[in-house]
Formats: C-alpha cells, sequence, structure tokens
C-alpha cells in the first residue's frame, strides 16, 4: 500500500481522523479457491514542525508533508524520567491573553509522555493552591464524564465546587497533547467559576494523570507565577507544509517555552526551547 500525504486533508479538526478501509483479495491460482481479508487503517497526515533559536526570538520550519498547528506555551512543569504511557506525565505548560465567555482566561497544555489511541480512559485533575497554604482550593478536570454509562468520546473541561462545565478540550486521537481553557477571576462571572482572586498572579498546583481503566497514575507538582509569563508576539498560528515563521518576543524576562505541534508524528509533537530575554537599553 502506497499513501501520499500530499494529497491528504488538513488534520484541523479536534477529535477526529481519517480512516481507510478494504479488501485484500487472495486468489490461488492452481485452484478456484479465494480469501478476502478485511482491513482498516488510520491515516494521519504528519507534519514536521520545528522551532530554532534566534537570540530573543524564534524561528519555525515545516518540513512535513502536511500543514500543522504551532501553540506557544510557557514551560510550567517538566517531569522527571519515568515509563512512557499515555498517562505518564512529560511536560505543563500555560498561556494567558485569550479570553472565555467574554473573561480573561488561561490556556492549560498537557504533554503525555506516550500517545493515547483515545483520551477517554485518561482524566487529568489539576489541583490549585491560589494561597499556598497547602491545602487546594480548586480542583480543575478534564475527562470524558460519559453517557447512558459509556464514554461518549467527548472530553469535557470543568471546575469544582462551582460544578461548571466550561466545554470541550482541543485534543485528537493518536495524539499526546491536550489544551484546555479556564476562567482565571474566581468570581467574575459567576462564584467558584475560575480560581484566582482580582489581582492575585500566583499559584500552586498538582498535576495528575490517571487511567481510569488501570488505576495508573502520575503526578508533577509546582508553581505558577503568571507575571513571569513568556511570550511572543504570535503564539498560535497554522504552519503550511514546506512553510517558515517568525515569533518575537514581547516579554520584558526571558526562560523556557514549550510549543506543541498537533499534527507532527507523535514522538515530535512537543519541544521546550529557551528564549533569551531582551537586552536593556
Amino acid at each position: 500500500m502506497d499513501f501520499n500525504p500530499n494529497l491528504a486533508p488538513f488534520d484541523a479538526v479536534a477529535n477526529s481522523q481519517s480512516e481507510v478501509d478494504g479488501w485484500f483479495v487472495l486468489e490461488d491460482t492452481l485452484s478456484d479457491e479465494i480469501l478476502r481479508v478485511g482491513y482498516m487503517a488510520i491515516v494521519d497526515p504528519a507534519a514536521g514542525v520545528k522551532a530554532y533559536k534566534s537570540y530573543n526570538s524564534l524561528g519555525f520550519y515545516n518540513a512535513g508533508s502536511s500543514d500543522s498547528y504551532a501553540e506557544g506555551f510557557t514551560l510550567a512543569g517538566k517531569a522527571q524520567p519515568q515509563g512512557k504511557s499515555s498517562h505518564d506525565i512529560d511536560t505543563f505548560g500555560y498561556r494567558t491573553g485569550v479570553s472565555l465567555f467574554g473573561g480573561a482566561a488561561i490556556d492549560f497544555v498537557f504533554v503525555s509522555k506516550g500517545a493515547w489511541s483515545s483520551h477517554s480512559p485518561l482524566a487529568i485533575l489539576l489541583d490549585i493552591d491560589s494561597d499556598e497554604d497547602g491545602v487546594a482550593e480548586t480542583n480543575m478536570q478534564i475527562t470524558d464524564f460519559k453517557t447512558v454509562g459509556r464514554f461518549d468520546g467527548v472530553v469535557d473541561v470543568s471546575i469544582f465546587p462551582g460544578g461548571y462545565g466550561l466545554g470541550a478540550a482541543d485534543y485528537d486521537y493518536n495524539d499526546r497533547v491536550l489544551i484546555a481553557r479556564y476562567l482565571i477571576d474566581r468570581n467574575g462571572l459567576a462564584p467558584d467559576v475560575g480560581f484566582l482572586d482580582a489581582g492575585d498572579t500566583d499559584f500552586d498546583y498538582t498535576l495528575t494523570i490517571l487511567n481510569q481503566f488501570t488505576g495508573e497514575s502520575s503526578v508533577l507538582t509546582g508553581s505558577i507565577d503568571l507575571t513571569e509569563e513568556v511570550t511572543v508576539d504570535t503564539n498560535s498560528f497554522v504552519m503550511p507544509k514546506n512553510g517558515s515563521a517568525n515569533s518575537e518576543l514581547t516579554s520584558e524576562n526571558g526562560g523556557k517555552m514549550l510549543w506543541v505541534y498537533q499534527q507532527n508524528r507523535a514522538k515530535k509533537q512537543a519541544q521546550v526551547i529557551k528564549i533569551k530575554a531582551k537586552r536593556r537599553r
């Protein structure tokens, strides 16, 4: 079988995949016997996006045969070497400057060590301790909550104790990257709909990825101060095949960024890269 990725559509829809079905027909030329074997193949056109450092800017190039999204975040945490399963945490990041229901919001990005075929068996749990007293006030859940007793394939974003559903996560089959958006202001649009009091910018977190079938999990802890966010002029764009792009640092501080490319092959979907701060004159 041959597959030409140049003819494949851009996989731009979350929670989607391209399927090919058919039959192998095996015929014995010495008799009348014919064997038909059915096959099903899942095809993911693979991009080849990568970022390159250029002092206080980043250059991007897509060497693959498919378009891809490029999404940039500040690196919040990186797990120590451990397993390579879909429940094993690899990296965790965030970015602000986005909105949800008209309110200021934050995007969290979660990258696992191994790819999942479907995200439904996994639950992402993010506990937020905004006053840093060792007790979490907010629990964020990103999970398939099931419909009629079974998984429905939709991974929902929710926050507790408010109990609000905030929509679906941005993810896909056969990937290891998921993005979820949350409101920041704890009581901005409704009580406990966010996780930070007005004017607060820092918090501790405990991140858990749990396989709900096997009970296996991994945990990452750390702290985030939103005033230390590394920002660039363009942190979300489409990289065309064989195309290039640039992104300039806009924050005063530099630091490590986490870039994800969901249309790359699974092993190349996340990249940590350090960008230098601008020189002060």
